[in-house]
């Protein structure tokens, strides 16, 4: 049958698992680029209307499920469940330490997450622009040198704007951020721990624990911090704060910043907790270590 300039074919009789056999078959012999869509089985001549009102979604949403090849109910199967996670934070984590299987992996997940009934072509590219701008955002506030705007440009996000298909658009963001990842952040011979160290410097004003830490580097956390301790002599915590109080001295000191903007750049989203740390690394509060380095009130 010809539908709308589409090829239509009625199975009749067939097991499922047959007729998504010979589609398969089919569309390898037509062409590798070639896309299939396939309703659910019914049980009624009445209910065929059903069946292709289902390809027919799937047929015009083929942007996100063309790499399917052969799209029907299955897929959404085998797709995991929504899983509540800032994938441009993760994504950018693993370019970091330069580990490109878990790299892969999340953006593997970042895919099937798209993989959903109520997903659009408009949406899923939209998707995929806004991970790409956070993970430029992210770069330009911790590797500002690495002129993440040249790498990440305008002309690529406007070039993967134009793909027609969400895989083929996926894995040439793979591609940019793999490469970059190696360009920027690139394994040396430097240790595991000293990676530890990098990853905690280059990041102290977001929101770290040491149970994120060994879920990037792929530890248990009770041995990530008893190693961390033999290598660093402080603990996680006692090193992080220090990092910080010692970016809010400088900070303080030179005028331009009132406490509480102090305490957010240094990654402090309490004030009062702010006030006590920095108290107890440096002696007096973060107002009048203010006044006497930086020459400034605080309102």
């Amino acid at each position: 049958m010809d539908i709308s300039g589409a090829l239509g074919i009625l199975f009749k009789g067939w097991k499922y698992t047959d007729v998504m056999m010979s589609l398969e078959k089919l569309r390898k012999e037509l062409s590798p680029e070639a896309f299939i869509s396939c309703g659910c089985n019914v049980s009624s001549p009445a209910e065929i209307c059903v069946s292709y009102s289902e390809a027919a979604d799937f047929y015009r949403k083929r942007f996100i499920f063309h790499h399917c090849g052969v799209a029907s109910t299955e897929v959404f199967k085998k797709s995991r469940t929504a899983e509540d996670i800032d994938f441009a934070d993760r994504i950018y984590a693993y370019m970091e330490i330069n580990d490109t299987e878990k790299l892969n992996g999340v953006l593997d997940r970042f895919m099937e997450s798209m993989l959903t009934a109520d997903n659009t072509p408009e949406k899923a590219k939209i998707s995929c622009i806004t991970m790409l701008m956070d993970v430029r955002s992210q770069m330009s506030r911790s590797a500002a040198d690495k002129k993440p705007e040249n790498m990440i440009s305008d002309d690529f996000v406007n070039e993967i704007s134009d793909m027609h298909s969400l895989s083929r658009m996926v894995e040439a963001i793979r591609t940019k951020l793999t490469d970059i990842s190696d360009a920027c952040f690139g394994k040396t011979t430097k240790s595991t721990m000293e990676r530890v160290v990098q990853y905690i410097r280059a990041n102290y004003n977001r929101e770290l624990r040491l149970e994120m830490l060994a879920g990037i580097f792929g530890y248990n956390s009770a041995y990530l911090g008893k190693v961390f301790h033999q290598y660093t002599g402080d603990n996680f915590n006692n090193y992080l704060d220090e990092i910080r109080i010692s970016e809010a001295k400088r900070l303080l000191a030179m005028d331009e910043y009132r406490v509480y903007e102090v305490a957010e750049m240094v990654g402090y989203s309490n004030i009062n907790y702010f006030h006590n740390k920095f108290k107890k690394y440096v002696g007096m509060s973060p107002l009048s270590y203010k006044k006497q380095f930086g020459g400034g009130k605080d309102e």
